[in-house]
């Protein structure tokens, strides 16, 4: 049965629940019958956003060639201010609806820097001007348990960080355990300088099998500082990824220590799977330490990660992206990657700030090839609900992109 249908049935369901649970005194529906649901509504939750992102690629002259042709790649700007509204209704008998919208406006030019191309220009995409209902959700919950049906995020998932059509369902029912299992239809990215858009799975790309089941369970490891997920992810005709994710602090009075670990594989579908450069499938895997410590307002961290030898690892994509540590980072999941990287970051109720440096080797064919990136993130918290949010990115690519900076920003109002 389709997600959509699931959510007309449940629907009707929820809207009996509705009327039986405010009409339990009266015999005939009336006046008052209207006045008690909107009463009700009022005691909903109401909350958004809204701001403008602006984006900068520079170049710097930068050139490639190409059939023994210079081609000077270009710089490109884009400019987004948008609305964001969120609506979720009081509880009935456990049921409650989230619905949620986003206004864009799109002025400028975004460049595709993956492919290497000169980006459309938005004026003339008919999607400049967009809207679209980036949650509209049936949430049921009941002691320690929470399903959900429609789009929406995931709150409990350690990894699935998007916008996305998919039924799931949470439970910390047990002491030390919790448990996180997904059905997901389709896939929208939850950033500003994107358009929200919903595709399916596999973003974009119709395959045989358009699902994606997920479980996580996580396990606290003497306090909730402490714990380990074990993960399982089943794509169809496609692969089977499994992997296990561990968090460790321990606090003192001075400074805290931590560290993060996680690796996972991919068993290849013999058909649809991964391919090396001589197209035999093989199966993926990725590898990543890092080790923290954190004193007062500050924090310093390192990290390594490596990607498999033959194909890299599934596209940081399938896990929104959790194992890379910078801004861009295009390679880090590219075949025979390692990645070393640093991050200091700073904390504080109205400034925070975050400087990360790092490189990673990677194979390109038969060479090995090296990309280098610098990253400075601030955020700067004024008049109660006000934010300025930047980030710069300065990448040194020996591949085909080559060197160019990435400026972002956004100034947001929350209420």
């Amino acid at each position: 049965m389709k997600i959509p249908t699931l959510i007309i049935i449940i629907g009707l369901i929820f809207n009996i629940s509705i009327k039986g649970s405010l009409l339990a005194e009266e015999d005939i529906v009336d006046n008052n019958s209207i006045d008690k649901i909107l009463n009700e509504l009022k005691r909903g939750i109401f909350f958004g956003e809204a701001g403008i992102y602006y984006e900068l690629l520079d170049y710097s002259n930068n050139s490639f060639i190409e059939d023994d042709e210079i081609v000077k790649q270009r710089d490109s700007d884009l400019v987004v201010p948008y609305l964001k509204l969120d609506y979720v209704t009081p509880k009935f008998y456990g049921f409650s609806i989230g619905v949620g919208f986003t206004g864009y406006m799109n002025f400028g030019k975004k460049l595709d820097i993956s492919n290497d191309t000169e980006g459309e220009n938005i004026n003339d995409d008919q999607d400049r001007d967009h809207f679209v209902f980036h949650q509209l959700f049936l949430r049921y919950e009941i002691s320690q348990t929470t399903i959900n049906i429609g789009r929406h995020q995931f709150d409990e998932s350690v990894f699935l960080s998007e916008y996305y059509k998919a039924l799931s369902i949470t439970s910390n029912e047990i002491n030390n355990l919790s448990l996180f299992f997904t059905i997901v239809e389709e896939v929208a990215e939850a950033d500003t300088g994107v358009l929200i858009e919903y595709q399916n799975i596999n973003r974009g790309t119709k395959s045989i099998d358009d699902y994606l089941f997920v479980g996580e369970a996580t396990v606290n490891l003497m306090s909730d500082n402490n714990s380990i997920t074990f993960y399982y992810y089943h794509k169809g005709n496609h692969y089977d990824l499994y992997g296990a994710h561990l968090e460790l602090f321990h606090d003192t009075e001075i400074v805290s220590f931590g560290l993060n670990a996680d690796i996972y594989a991919t068993s290849e579908d013999n058909k649809n799977g991964m391919r090396d450069d001589n197209e035999r499938v093989r199966n993926s895997d990725i590898y990543h330490i890092n080790p923290l410590i954190e004193f007062g307002d500050f924090a310093i961290s390192t990290g390594y990660i490596e990607a498999d030898h033959d194909v890299g690892a599934r596209e940081g994509g399938l896990l929104d992206d959790y194992f890379n540590p910078f801004n861009e980072g295009d390679k880090v999941y590219d075949s025979d990657a390692k990645t070393w990287y640093s991050k200091l970051s700073y904390e504080s109720d109205s400034f925070d700030l975050e400087l990360v440096f790092g490189s990673t080797d990677y194979r390109d064919g038969t060479q090995t090839l090296s990309e280098e990136e610098f990253n400075i993130n601030t955020c700067i918290k004024f008049l109660d609900n006000f934010k300025l949010e930047t980030e710069f990115s300065i990448i040194d690519s020996e591949g085909l992109e080559g060197n160019f900076r990435i400026f972002e920003t956004a100034l947001t109002y929350e209420f």
